[in-house]
């Protein structure tokens, strides 16, 4: 099962949306790399992006041989498919954007698809190593009550938006830890983190 919604009022969300587009100064746009997305998770974070003031366009070759440079950055959301060499060589030319780097790669990975060796592979060698299962919490007091699956996560840095020890409720997480390759000089700092409760579970 994989859940994308939370149900409740969007108002707040509305209004803080609405805001932050009155007040910002900087244009953001990014590629949604539909061709490989879930068409239900694509709709959602698109809809999430857009109403905080992000403009959204989409990515829909069904081979991807470059990447615009004018994107700040591409999302891919709950891919159901793997990546080809051309497709992993344009994300990799997109963000090393000819050494000035400064874009950004977006992942929303999905616990029902994770047959993906060769996007992997490529995460690993940006310091991300995805590991196959499901992230499920044994502590009761930092889950779900009906959902083992469906914990906190407590932010690790102070980034914007952010402050370090705020929690955020996460679900259905796919496994997602740092690495040390150090591959070209890259290093990985991570954002949010998962409580020492945690494990990794088969799917099923």
């Amino acid at each position: 099962v994989t859940m994308y919604e939370i149900d409740g009022s969007t108002l707040e969300t509305s209004l803080t949306s609405a805001i932050a587009s009155v007040m910002s100064t900087e244009a953001i746009k990014v590629g949604f790399i539909a061709s490989h997305s879930n068409a239900e998770a694509y709709e959602y974070y698109k809809k999430l992006l857009e109403m905080n003031n992000i403009t959204v366009e989409n990515i829909d070759d069904k081979l991807i041989t470059e990447i615009n440079k004018e994107y700040d950055a591409v999302v891919i959301a709950a891919p159901k498919k793997d990546f080809v060499s051309e497709e992993i060589n344009a994300l990799s030319e997109f963000l090393s954007n000819d050494g000035k780097l400064n874009k950004s790669l977006i992942f929303y990975g999905d616990s029902s698809y994770q047959n993906l060796p060769n996007f992997y592979n490529f995460l690993a060698e940006w310091g991300i190593d995805v590991e196959p299962g499901i992230v499920f919490e044994t502590n009761d007091s930092v889950r779900g009550t009906d959902y083992s699956t469906y914990l906190s996560l407590s932010a690790t840095s102070d980034y914007p938006f952010m402050t370090a020890g705020q929690y955020f409720a996460s679900g259905y997480n796919i496994a997602m830890k740092e690495n040390d390759n150090n591959y070209l000089g890259r290093e990985t700092d991570v954002i949010l983190t998962t409580n020492g409760t945690s494990a990794i579970v088969p799917v099923d």
